[in-house]
């Protein structure tokens, strides 16, 4: 995060899995300040990926 600052990124954006096997996959990154959010680039709809993104000015040290 601190490299996509300093190369002045505006967002970070992530794709990751879900189910019960990415629920800590999922905290360490609210916990980092990534917020929830929807498709991106080619991604299709599925019940299998989940979105997340954050300004890198806004993460927090996990």
């Amino acid at each position: 995060m601190a490299l996509a600052h300093d190369k002045g990124l505006s967002m970070l954006m992530l794709e990751t899995g879900t189910g019960p096997g990415f629920d800590g996959t999922h905290w360490l990154y609210t916990r980092s300040g990534f917020l929830a959010r929807g498709l991106f680039l080619d991604y299709s709809d599925s019940e299998w990926s989940a979105f997340f993104e954050i300004p890198p000015t806004m993460a927090q040290p996990a």
